[in-house]
């Protein structure tokens, strides 16, 4: 058997960003961490853990698709590509996140790097 890298590079530009890196308790559920995201304004979205996080993106107390993150394996949505970022996991417009750490005894660390259009 072999393994190998592969590497993927990514170019996208966009007017505004934003970066969370939020640590996550162990046993937390359904913590929330504030990002507003206007779905339509999206450009490109990597969302990354240090370890298994669920996390579903909600607008007020309606739950749009959950997303799973396992281990430091990174998850990339980007509009230029063949899916959009609404149909490759974000369903809607949302204005936080619920969080769930099901580890007993880690905390997680969630990043997230959103590039999207302030002008829309």
């Amino acid at each position: 058997s072999s393994s190998g890298q592969v590497s993927l590079p990514l170019t996208e530009t966009s007017g505004a960003e934003t970066n969370i890196s939020e640590s996550i308790p162990a046993e937390s559920t359904d913590l929330q961490v504030d990002w507003l995201l206007d779905v339509s304004q999206a450009k490109s979205i990597l969302m990354y853990a240090d370890g298994a996080l669920t996390v579903t993106p909600m607008l007020g107390a309606t739950a749009r698709s959950a997303i799973v993150l396992a281990a430091n394996v990174p998850l990339v949505f980007q509009n230029s590509w063949r899916y959009t970022i609404a149909q490759a996991g974000f369903s809607g417009d949302f204005d936080h996140l619920h969080v769930t750490n099901a580890s007993l005894t880690t905390a997680v660390t969630l990043y997230v790097r959103c590039l999207y259009d302030p002008t829309v």
